[in-house]
C-alpha cells in the first residue's frame, strides 16, 4: 500500500522532523514479537521519515496522533501542488505558511499509527 515511498526513492533533503523536538530519540530495548509487542516499539515516538521520487515527496507519518499538525521542513519555496494520503487514496487539507506545512486530516487514517503522505511538487 505505502511501497512507493520507499522502493526507487531517494533522500529528501531532510530525513527526519520529530514533531515535538523536545523528546528524545527512540529507543527499543525489547525483541520484537507479533503476539506480545505487535511489531511496534512500546515507547512511540511521533516523528516523521522523508522520501523523494521525480517531484514528489514522501512523508511517513510515524505514531501522530493528532490530526492537524506541523511539517516544518517545507517551506515557502516549495511549489505544492497537491497533498494526499497513499493508504486513503484521497485529498488532505493543506496550507502552506512562514513556518511549515500545515496539515489537517479530518480523521485519523485507517492504517493508523503509520501512514504516508503525497506531497506533489510543481516542476521548475
Amino acid at each position: 500500500m505505502n511501497g512507493e515511498a520507499i522502493y526507487g526513492t531517494r533522500p529528501w533533503r531532510i530525513y527526519e522532523e520529530k514533531m515535538n523536538p523536545n523528546q528524545p530519540d527512540e529507543e527499543i530495548k525489547a525483541e520484537f514479537d507479533d503476539a506480545v509487542f505487535n511489531g511496534f516499539p512500546q515507547q512511540r515516538i511521533p516523528d516523521v521519515r522523508y522520501t523523494s521520487k521525480g517531484n514528489k515527496v514522501y512523508v511517513i507519518v510515524r505514531h501522530v496522533q493528532d490530526t492537524v499538525f506541523k511539517l516544518r521542513a517545507f517551506t515557502k519555496q516549495d511549489k505544492i501542488e497537491m497533498v494526499k494520503c497513499l493508504s486513503e487514496r484521497q485529498d488532505v487539507n493543506w496550507k502552506l505558511g512562514e513556518d511549515g506545512l500545515m496539515i489537517r486530516m479530518g480523521e485519523l487514517v485507517d492504517s493508523y499509527p503509520i501512514y504516508v503522505l503525497e506531497v506533489s511538487l510543481k516542476n521548475s
